[in-house]
């Protein structure tokens, strides 16, 4: 896979995501205090963004996986391996002083438990009636910051991989920030120059 190829099948999934997501702040402001709010739509999205997130997964961990059906527990040392600072990047949501941290505590041994907002989603898929109420604000954007994660190291290993020094996506997440994220390329979609 090249990097026009990771833009094509999953950026622009993410952005269509993010876009979903970014909708529902017109009805519940994206604030701490709202977090526990729960919803069918946010139910509906965090199935979408968690689905999403294993089939990045796969795509990630490809040849090292040996389940034909991987889980959680599967992907958790491989990507750690890969990745190892994933578990400590701090990713911002702009414009609203709220820091995420979406693979903290991330372990192989209780992988699926170990991320509050998995293990949530894995509640709500096998028993919505019992757990609808984790349908909420904050698995949602947690999830959608660990997709976003995973997707910036995926292109980051893409592009080292093809030699692309262009290692950022062509449009910029509307929402996230990684905290120091080192990249070869600038993105100047959020550049302002004088003209005097």
């Amino acid at each position: 896979m090249d990097r026009a190829d990771f833009m094509k099948i999953y950026w622009r999934y993410y952005q269509t995501l993010e876009e979903d997501f970014i909708r529902t702040i017109n009805f519940v402001d994206l604030d701490e205090n709202n977090f526990q709010t729960f919803s069918i739509e946010y139910a509906k999205q965090l199935q979408a963004i968690c689905s999403e997130i294993d089939v990045l997964l796969k795509a990630i961990c490809g040849a090292s996986l040996t389940s034909s059906r991987p889980k959680m527990s599967d992907y958790a040392g491989i990507v750690k391996s890969k990745y190892p600072n994933i578990i400590n990047e701090n990713i911002l949501v702009k414009d609203t002083g709220i820091t995420l941290i979406p693979f903290e505590n991330w372990n192989e041994h209780n992988a699926a438990q170990s991320l509050p907002w998995w293990n949530d989603y894995n509640g709500i898929k096998h028993d919505r009636v019992l757990n609808f109420t984790n349908s909420k604000l904050k698995n949602v954007l947690s999830a959608l910051g660990g997709l976003y994660l995973l997707e910036m190291y995926h292109l980051k290993e893409i592009c080292q991989t093809t030699q692309n020094h262009y290692d950022i996506p062509d449009r910029d997440s509307i929402l996230f920030n990684i905290v120091g994220w080192e990249t070869n390329a600038r993105s100047m979609e959020n550049m302002f120059f004088s003209v005097n």
